[in-house]
């Protein structure tokens, strides 16, 4: 599992930025993240997309969690799981994330 806390916009479009990404994740996916942006998603293809949850739990300012189970072929079921959480330095107005990931018999999450 990892924790990445995430920097959320002020004010304009919502962007995302990774502050910090554990390394756990960076192997899984192949690269660092860190510092880089959450790439936007057009609106009919947010579902169950990273921007689709960091965008819910900032404009809701309330947590988002997702699951899902893969049909990995002639392999076991794998499992991957995502927990947003809000955080508010002033207390009212959301201005970071912090979220975690947990997945199971997936050879690499590049195959997400």
């Amino acid at each position: 599992m990892d924790i990445t806390p995430a920097d959320a916009p002020g004010d304009g479009p919502p962007q995302f930025h990774f502050r910090l990404v554990g390394t756990a994740l960076d192997t899984q996916l192949g690269r660092n993240l860190t510092g880089k942006p959450v790439e936007p998603v057009p609106p009919e293809r947010r579902i169950g997309t990273l921007y689709g949850a960091y965008l819910h739990c900032f404009e809701a300012a309330r947590p988002n969690y997702q699951f899902w189970e893969l049909d990995m072929g002639d392999r076991a079921k794998g499992t991957f799981e995502r927990l947003v959480l809000p955080l508010c330095t002033d207390g009212t107005q959301v201005d970071m994330l912090i979220g975690c990931a947990y997945y199971e018999n997936l050879a690499s999450l590049k195959e997400l």
